[in-house]
């Protein structure tokens, strides 16, 4: 997102002056929510900086970015961790600059395109990687918190059916919105009552939380020629392994190349739950449902985005149907 009052060649000056660094070129780079990213080329390397907006409904604390760029930092350097950015220290050895009251983060460049795909190997690979990441000793890191596990957003979905079926005057995405949401709307229950019901489980199980990344969709994934990266750390925490595992499953069931070689790379015994799978993928899913559904009762977006929003519900709605079958 573009930031208002932020300009790109103030950055580049800004960069400069606080990296050492001699910039050739800097380019605007349209991605995240949380603020402006910038690929910098210098003569021989690449870099991506990030200005973090300060606007109320995206802002990042210095301190909540301190816990993920920290993280990130000795997991490279303290554990060899290196499927992930590495921050880069300014020249007073801070990891965060600022820049007009903007937290800044410099990170090196990773180069590669977000796979459409995965294959065997890659799933073999991000297996190895979450393995070890899940090994990792969470007591070094003391800064991270544990997930939150209330259901206002996730439960907020059949707040928003009722508020739909008291409306007189609806857009034609309402009116869509409200046929798919009223179809399912028995699963969208039911789906809320497990994440009540199971929670007891997750909450007795919480000295087998691990540091997760919580969000590995394939956005967040960078293949580099044979390797994957994970990028995109805003959201570490503390959590079950299903947290992350759940993202490369077949039903409840996790890929086979993956699971074989989590187990390989993970230091301690942990029984995958399938049950556990089911909580984080439901919670995930009515989420996603809410935020989509908000977005076109909020009449901000152009027809074709409500329309995509459309499509992904009425995608998510099925495979949330399909889980609770299980």
């Amino acid at each position: 997102m573009k930031i208002e009052g932020v300009r790109e060649e103030e950055v580049k000056v800004f960069l400069e002056k606080n990296y050492n660094l001699k910039i050739i070129k800097i380019t605007y780079h349209p991605v995240g929510e949380v603020g402006a990213s910038y690929i910098i080329e210098t003569k021989g390397r690449k870099y991506f900086a990030k200005v973090f907006s300060k606007n109320s409904g995206v802002k990042r604390s210095v301190r909540e970015i301190k816990i993920f760029i920290d993280f990130l930092y000795r997991a490279k350097y303290q554990y060899n961790f290196i499927h992930l950015s590495i921050p880069i220290k300014n020249k007073k050895q801070k990891l965060i600059s600022n820049f007009k009251g903007f937290p800044v983060i410099l990170e090196n460049f990773i180069s590669g395109k977000n796979p459409k795909k995965l294959t065997k190997k890659d799933y073999e690979s991000i297996g190895e990687t979450l393995g070890k990441l899940h090994s990792i000793d969470t007591k070094k890191f003391k800064m991270i918190k544990k997930e939150v596990l209330n259901f206002k957003r996730e439960s907020k979905i059949l707040k928003l059916l009722e508020n739909l079926k008291k409306e007189y005057r609806m857009s034609s995405g309402e009116k869509k919105l409200m046929k798919l949401l009223l179809k399912g709307e028995k699963s969208l229950i039911e789906a809320v009552n497990f994440l009540k019901k199971h929670v007891e489980i997750i909450k007795s199980n919480q000295k087998q939380y691990v540091i997760v990344h919580e969000d590995l969709h394939t956005g967040n994934l960078l293949k580099n020629k044979n390797e994957i990266f994970l990028i995109d750390w805003e959201g570490v925490q503390l959590a079950l392994p299903e947290r992350d595992l759940m993202w490369f499953r077949k039903g409840l069931e996790l890929k086979a190349p993956l699971e074989k070689e989590y187990k390989k790379s993970l230091k301690k015994n942990y029984k995958i739950s399938k049950q556990n799978i089911k909580f984080y993928t439901l919670k995930r899913l009515l989420s996603d449902m809410t935020f989509f559904s908000q977005e076109i009762i909020s009449r901000k977006e152009s027809v074709r985005e409500a329309r995509g929003y459309l499509k992904e519900i009425k995608e998510e709605m099925e495979e949330l149907q399909e889980l609770l079958v299980n």
